[in-house]
C-alpha cells in the first residue's frame, strides 16, 4: 500500500486551478481571434440590402454559437470545483461573462465593410 505524501497531495490541489485558468485564457483568446476570423469572413463590399441582411444574420448566429462555446470552458472548470468541493463562483462568473459577451454580440454585431480592392 503507498501512502501519499502531504507535499504531493498539495501540488496536485494546487494543479487544478492553474489548468483551468490556463484552459479559459487559451478559450477566450480563441473565441477572440475566431470574432475576428468571422467578422472578415462576413464583411460585404457593395453588397445590396438582402446581401447586407444575409451576412448581419450569419454573423449574429455565428458569433452567438462562438460565445456559447468558448462558455464551456470556464463552466466545465465550475463543475469540477463544485464536484470537488471548492470554490466555483469564479469560474462561474467568467462563464456568465463569456455568455455576455455572446449575448451582446449576437444582438449588435453588423457586418464590416472590409474589401481587399
Amino acid at each position: 500500500m503507498q501512502v501519499e505524501s502531504p507535499n504531493r497531495e498539495r501540488w496536485l490541489r494546487r494543479l487544478g486551478p492553474i489548468a483551468g485558468v490556463i484552459l479559459v485564457v487559451v478559450a477566450v483568446l480563441v473565441g477572440l481571434v475566431a470574432t475576428g476570423l468571422v467578422g472578415w469572413a462576413d464583411s460585404v463590399c457593395n453588397g445590396t440590402t438582402a446581401e447586407i441582411a444575409a451576412k448581419r444574420h450569419d454573423l449574429r448566429h455565428t458569433l452567438g454559437i462562438l460565445w456559447i462555446l468558448v462558455a464551456i470552458a470556464p463552466a466545465a472548470c465550475a463543475a469540477i470545483a463544485g464536484w470537488r468541493n471548492r470554490r466555483l463562483w469564479p469560474w462561474a462568473t467568467v462563464a456568465g461573462a463569456c455568455l455576455v459577451m455572446g449575448g451582446y454580440q449576437a444582438i449588435a454585431a453588423q457586418p464590416g465593410t472590409w474589401c481587399l480592392y
